[in-house]
């Protein structure tokens, strides 16, 4: 007599969510990216790609501008710095400004529609850019909610900095005394500023993954990152140092670029920063999805390691169900 048993749902993903050293997370950086590389460019293209343009070609104007003052002013002395006073050094000044804001509220949005699609991509399924856009956009007050709260807590480390310097603003007495005490004290506020950065780095995965508010995603982020800060740290320092070297060798060859755009013939500085600026949009578009990534991964690992998340609860959490429904969790935590 055969006996009949239900055999467990095999779920067969892009990569195995297991614990990662640094090697596997920029593996699997790698094999995600590449598993579905124009979604991943696409969501940040249609929801940020106009903030960071208009950022870029301004911050491209206003370096011109600045570098032109600066050469007058080693010839000319201080009258040179008039040369600032004009109607288009502000004008870039408040696009680049107007796009940085933009971009604070943007961004969070275009990083939860990427860590969405990043899990649907460990998955190995098929995911459009306006469906990930789709499934973000009822949680979109909640992830600009969480982020506006993580930048008012950013900014506190730097309150007393700030305070006391306004405090002894009017007495340049103070200013030998007090510079003696800013450095070591800016140094501890940024040591402050990264331990926040790295406790409150998964929130968008929170707020995507775990359905959660955005203060609930604080603490989450927060209990997740628990005894592993120094390891999240390094290897999240890691992929950001190898980012940035690729970013920086690109940003070369748009160095060039601005070169030819010069020569052409009637090309205003104007136009040369118009035209770079595509060129470093292009640059952040392919990018940034990189970083995203590692750190949905990175996420991904704590989970491994706390909470025995496999494949399978990845399944039900993406699609909304309950996880426990699928394969509750019973063992004991890894690592």
């Amino acid at each position: 007599m055969m006996v009949g048993y239900e055999e467990e749902p095999q779920v067969q993903g892009v990569i195995d969510l297991r614990p990662m050293d640094a090697g596997d997370v920029l593996d699997g950086t790698i094999r995600v990216y590449r598993a579905n590389p124009w979604v991943l460019i696409g969501i940040y293209a249609v929801i940020a790609s106009v903030p960071i343009y208009f950022q870029q070609a301004a911050g491209q104007y206003f370096t011109y501008v600045t570098l032109r003052v600066m050469q007058k002013f080693a010839d000319e002395g201080i009258e040179a710095l008039n040369a600032l006073q004009t109607t288009d050094f502000y004008a870039s000044l408040g696009v680049m400004g107007g796009a940085l804001v933009l971009s604070f509220f943007v961004a969070p949005l275009a990083q939860a529609a990427m860590v969405y699609a990043v899990s649907e991509t460990i998955l190995g399924r098929a995911v459009g850019v306006f469906e990930c856009i789709g499934k973000i956009l009822p949680r979109a007050w909640t992830i600009i909610g969480a982020y506006l709260l993580l930048g008012l807590i950013v900014l506190v480390p730097y309150i007393p900095i700030v305070l006391f310097f306004t405090m002894i603003s009017g007495d340049p007495r103070l200013y030998e005394e007090a510079f003696a005490l800013f450095i070591p004290a800016f140094i501890l506020a940024v040591f402050v500023l990264l331990y926040i950065w790295i406790k409150l780095l998964f929130i968008p995965q929170a707020v995507v993954l775990d359905d959660v508010g955005a203060v609930r995603a604080f603490g989450r982020s927060y209990s997740l990152t628990g005894g592993y800060w120094w390891r999240i740290f390094g290897i999240y320092m890691l992929v950001v140092l190898i980012v940035g070297i690729i970013a920086g060798l690109l940003e070369q060859g748009v160095k060039i670029a601005d070169l030819g755009f010069r020569m052409v013939p009637g090309m205003s500085e104007l136009g040369v920063a118009a035209s770079s600026g595509v060129l470093l949009t292009m640059i952040t578009l392919v990018i940034q999805p990189l970083t995203v990534i590692a750190t949905t991964l990175l996420y991904y690992d704590l989970r491994v390691r706390k909470e025995g998340f496999d494949l399978l609860v990845l399944a039900a959490s993406v699609a909304g169900e309950e996880p426990e429904k699928v394969k509750p969790f019973d063992g004991v935590p890894i690592g």
